[in-house]
């Protein structure tokens, strides 16, 4: 019994050895944690440069030498036509690096994250590589890890201050805002959340299977405006203009047919090639016209940056020759998931 349960153990130790040695045949650098969820498998690797890679089923989410342009396009440019934003949704982002940027702003007192992963925040909390580059953002976060039978408990007067060094280069910790982490689904939390949002960070992976697709949807655009404060505004992240041009416009007409007014702007992220974004807001109160030229007007982003600029905003707004134009005109549905489909077609074809 004995020689059979030790066979067992050194067959199981060498089973788990094994496996994780095939897994790094997949990467190129060396993997420094790796953990399989409920909801996804996540790597993080370490390069000789000491770049810190975050993958999640296997789709590269950032890379540490460049997610400060990724993520500073993602909050700033909203930031700068918000008038005096207070509350603050982030959709995904549970690796706290937009909220990371969204801290610096003095006149944020509440933020709110939803993240349906519990692992991956607890991760951006707990794990040191991680509380390094989001600058401990979630550190200090109230969890609230929400089933669709504890909706009652979403947020309310009892979230906690979160202490964030808003001055890089300051000793001193300054309180700044009051940070919730929920762990649900976003469609569900914005059905049964109380109350307005001056911005909205939408920051989910790409629509590469039919559920995130859903995120993508009119029905959850509509959701996300009853949401929004009506001089509020909102930014999309919304995959590469060039490798998925059409996924990208479709992002676009399925907002506008929401409802909601938005504009598309890109960058260069090294990583990640030509990425692009939608801002947008209620078109009662913000036209495409005045969306553009409200970014165009921008001289100052009124808190430090390490990459992006006014003349970077500016520049972010134009586009190649043709390269907004497509004969396509459907938007995607909970039915159709029709920018699953231009998702892959872009990716596979390169436009």
């Amino acid at each position: 019994f004995i020689a059979a349960l030790m066979i067992l153990s050194i067959s199981f130790y060498n089973a788990r050895t094994w496996t994780a040695k095939a897994e790094q045949y997949l990467y190129r650098d060396r993997i420094i944690f790796s953990k399989t969820t409920r909801y996804q498998h996540i790597v993080l690797t370490r390069s000789r440069a000491h770049e810190i890679r975050c993958y999640i089923n296997g789709s590269l989410q950032f890379n540490s030498a460049d997610e400060h342009i990724y993520h500073e396009n993602l909050v700033h440019p909203a930031f700068t036509l918000a008038t005096n934003p207070r509350r603050v949704l982030i959709l995904g982002g549970g690796d706290g690096m937009a909220a990371r940027e969204i801290l610096k702003y003095e006149s944020v007192k509440e933020i709110v994250l939803c993240d349906l992963d519990p692992e991956m925040t607890d991760l951006a909390r707990t794990d040191p590589i991680l509380t390094r580059l989001n600058h401990n953002s979630l550190s200090s976060a109230k969890i609230k890890t929400l089933q669709n039978h504890d909706l009652k408990e979403l947020p309310g007067k009892d979230q906690i201050l979160v202490a964030n060094q808003k001055k890089r280069f300051g000793s001193r910790p300054e309180l700044v805002a009051e940070v919730t982490v929920i762990n649900l689904d976003a469609a569900t939390l914005l059905e049964n959340l109380a109350g307005k949002f001056d911005v909205i960070i939408i920051d989910f992976p790409d629509p590469n299977n039919e559920e995130l697709a859903k995120l993508y949807s009119r029905t959850f655009y509509r959701r996300l405006a009853d949401r929004l404060a009506i001089d509020g505004i909102f930014v999309q992240q919304a995959t590469s203009p060039f490798h998925a041009r059409e996924a990208f416009l479709c992002v676009g007409r399925t907002i506008r047919a929401s409802g909601l007014s938005a504009i598309p702007y890109h960058d260069n992220v090294p990583s990640f090639g030509e990425w692009g974004w939608w801002l947008g807001g209620h078109h009662e109160r913000w036209s495409a016209t005045g969306l553009k030229k409200g970014l165009k007007k921008i001289h100052e982003i009124k808190v430090e940056t390490r990459y992006l600029s006014p003349e970077m905003i500016h520049a972010s707004l134009d586009f190649g020759k043709d390269q907004l134009i497509s004969g396509e005109q459907e938007i995607n549905t909970l039915v159709n998931h029709k920018i699953f489909t231009y998702y892959l077609e872009g990716w596979q074809t390169g436009y």
